[in-house]
């Protein structure tokens, strides 16, 4: 079952993030998707080893080292955030 997510980025990032998507012939729902999917079966461990690998990989595009950390830095606070989301969906 698909569900909505909404994310929060910086306007730049996410023109990039979709031409980027664009250019791979996938959509930017897709590509964080599957981004995530890599990270979390990174995490997991698996009998092939493969996940650990394509995570790496995936990792070392320079598309995607400028999505490192940026979570990790935000200064967003959870009440902010909820305020934000309770007034965009009244």
């Amino acid at each position: 079952m698909q569900t909505k997510l909404t994310l929060r980025m910086d306007s730049k990032i996410i023109e990039l993030a979709k031409k980027f998507a664009f250019k791979q012939g996938t959509s930017l729902s897709k590509l964080v998707s599957d981004l995530l999917e890599l990270h979390i079966n990174a995490e997991t461990p698996s009998n092939d080893g493969n996940s650990d690998v394509e995570f790496e990989e995936a990792m070392q595009h320079p598309f995607m080292k400028k999505f490192v950390g940026a979570v990790e830095n935000s200064n967003i606070k959870d009440d902010d955030y909820a305020d934000f989301l309770e007034e965009k969906y009244k």
